[in-house]
């Protein structure tokens, strides 16, 4: 099932940070997000970073443009300084989605390119990344490796591109208004729009602390005012249900005991 689209021209919530481990449908998944676009009305332009440097990399390169439906437009990135922010300053539009596939390629071959090519400043190319970012016209969705997750890497350079990939990383999803991690092929979502935070949180503790404002509360909720914080918990460690009285009760199942009280607040309030 395709993803629902907002219909997002441009700013951080047309953003999307799709990150994952190897062969965990990282590419496939942000693909059928571009697809949703199109239906949306949206043109597509994939961004693509590898250089066929050798012959794995060049049927690497063939199976990614086999699974991307033929029409979509393909900018392959020189290795060249800034040249994806460059891409992105070129080719983003409120009326066009750009997929960049992949961010790892990217820095990885910036740290330690294939042979005939010079390195480049990792740091310079993520802050040049982040300042297109911040003034891209339209939808942008980024794929990169998780590489962080296992042992460290006994040898400099690997860990070099780990540490960068990793900020790289923190940075864009700091900034993005939507961050999808792809385990076996299953999406979860670690923030979307709504909660500017992590998937099942009420959102950025900051967007907390507004929302208890503007009811009149604390940032910690009722308890912060004074108020009831809740039902204590039972043996179990499950709320006891109270009547509608307000005390708690051992008596009848708690759905009735819940019907209940909600009956005896409306009465309550038609009697008002």
């Amino acid at each position: 099932m395709m993803p629902a689209m907002d219909p997002i021209a441009g700013g951080p919530d047309a953003l999307h940070l799709v990150i994952g481990g190897a062969r965990s449908g990282k590419s496939a998944h942000a693909q059928s997000i571009a697809v949703a676009h199109e239906a949306a009305g949206r043109a597509v332009c994939v961004i693509a970073t590898a250089l066929a440097a050798d012959a794995e990399m060049r049927a690497r390169i063939a199976r990614h443009r086999a699974d991307r439906p033929p029409h979509w437009p393909v900018v392959e990135l020189p290795h060249a300084p800034r040249a994806l922010a460059a891409a992105l300053d070129a080719h983003a539009a409120p009326g066009r989605c750009l997929l960049v596939d992949c961010l790892t390629l990217w820095l990885s071959q910036a740290i330690a390119p294939p042979p005939g090519h010079a390195p480049l400043d990792p740091a310079d190319e993520t802050a040049a990344l982040m300042a297109a970012l911040g003034r891209a016209a339209g939808p942008v969705l980024l794929v990169g490796n998780e590489i962080g997750l296992g042992v460290v890497p006994p040898d400099p350079l690997t860990r070099r591109v780990v540490d960068a990939l990793g900020h790289a990383h923190q940075r864009i999803a700091a900034l993005a208004g939507r961050v999808t991690w792809m385990v076996a092929g299953l999406p979860v979502e670690l923030k979307t729009p709504r909660s500017r935070g992590p998937a099942g949180a009420a959102g950025a503790p900051a967007a907390r602390s507004r929302a208890a404002a503007e009811a009149g509360r604390g940032p910690e909720g009722a308890a912060a005012s004074g108020g009831d914080a809740g039902p204590p918990a039972d043996g179990a460690g499950r709320a006891a249900p109270r009547s509608a009285a307000g005390e708690r009760s051992t008596a009848g199942p708690p759905g009735a005991e819940a019907g209940a009280s909600r009956g005896a607040g409306v009465r309550r309030g038609r009697s008002r």
